[in-house]
């Protein structure tokens, strides 16, 4: 049986398994702050993490889908989380 992989938010307060992630989205919130946001089945979104920049929150969502490992934690890019 294959292990599920599980995704931990950008402050390690929030695991949650990657199967129960209906998608993910890059939202802009304002200048210098660009949010990676999870829609959980069943479930209300959770901002899994933030970033100073489009590019680096893209990356970062980018890096959960591909994850091979059995956890992914959001990096922190950029200074405060």
């Amino acid at each position: 049986m294959e292990r599920m992989k599980i995704v931990k938010t950008q402050d390690m307060c929030i695991s949650i398994p990657i199967c129960r992630i209906v998608r993910t989205e890059v939202q802009k919130k304002e200048d210098g702050n660009w949010i990676v946001v999870a829609v959980i089945e069943h479930d209300r979104a959770v901002t899994l993490a933030r970033y100073p920049t489009e590019d680096d929150a893209l990356a970062a969502e980018t890096k959960m889908w591909l994850c091979e490992e059995p956890f992914f934690i959001f990096p922190v890019i950029g200074g405060d989380v």
